[in-house]
């Protein structure tokens, strides 16, 4: 048995030089050049939200969820345990608590639900502060928010889906977007060939009817990058007989 005059010459490790956690703490408030753009820029009326979105993310719960949401990594499933095709991309609660924390403050659609000025702003603010916590999601968020004014130029696609991307709703669950009330949207632009040169793009969109804008096609191709893979929907960039388009 150790005595304590033994355990006392045996203790090797104590830590005297870092400082307390930084956590508890809100990012709007302990950051003064952020409140003094929001002002300049004509955005401090939503300081009170952003404020509130700050102190969530700073909490020790919310870095603790980032922290996870990292360490368990997405997994894929290919098939269920039936062996049916399902491709479907799993992700540990922590990332869903932070996407549902995401949409519920708007950071995917602030500027689309709330036009005044500054918006855009108090939007980039959101989105400024998500990666000190976590970056992982402000892909998919970053993907929703840029997709609507695309979708805007085809009103009868605009009317069936921005309603469910502008939602401050989340819902991850992986079924049939007519049954959710809110949706999120990827983007498939990469192939191996091209990279960023889009115009290399084989990827064919073959009309399934008489073609036009806000029809129907079948896509035939090979996407070598997809943005946000959980999404309800993607806008997929493709060939057609007039030329390349999303």
């Amino acid at each position: 048995m150790l005595t304590d005059d033994l355990k006392a010459t045996i203790h090797t490790h104590e830590v005297e030089n870092q400082p307390e956690p930084l956590e508890d703490y809100n990012l709007v408030g302990t950051d003064v050049a952020l409140r003094e753009a929001l002002a300049r820029e004509g955005a401090d009326w939503a300081e009170p939200a952003l404020s509130d979105f700050g102190a969530a993310l700073g909490s020790a719960h919310m870095l603790e969820q980032g922290r996870l949401a990292n360490v368990h990594t997405p997994e894929l499933r290919t098939h269920d345990r039936f062996g049916h095709r399902i491709d479907v991309v799993d992700y540990h609660p922590a990332y869903h608590e932070l996407m549902g924390l995401c949409i519920k403050y708007q950071a995917h659609a602030w500027p689309w639900n709330e036009k005044r000025q500054g918006a855009h702003v108090a939007r980039g603010a959101l989105t400024y502060m998500i990666p000190q916590v976590e970056a992982g999601v402000g892909c998919p968020i970053t993907m929703t928010f840029a997709v609507v004014p695309a979708l805007r130029n085809q009103p009868e696609i605009a009317d069936e889906w921005v309603p469910k991307l502008t939602s401050t709703e989340y819902d991850p669950r992986h079924i049939p977007v007519t049954e959710k009330k809110s949706a999120q949207m990827g983007m498939a632009m990469t192939e191996k060939q091209g990279g960023s040169d889009v115009r290399s793009n084989t990827t064919s969109a073959r009309p399934l009817g008489a073609g036009g804008p806000g029809a129907e096609y079948e896509l035939t191709g090979h996407k070598w990058f997809c943005s946000a893979p959980m999404s309800d929907a993607f806008l997929t960039l493709a060939n057609t007989e007039v030329g390349l388009t999303c």
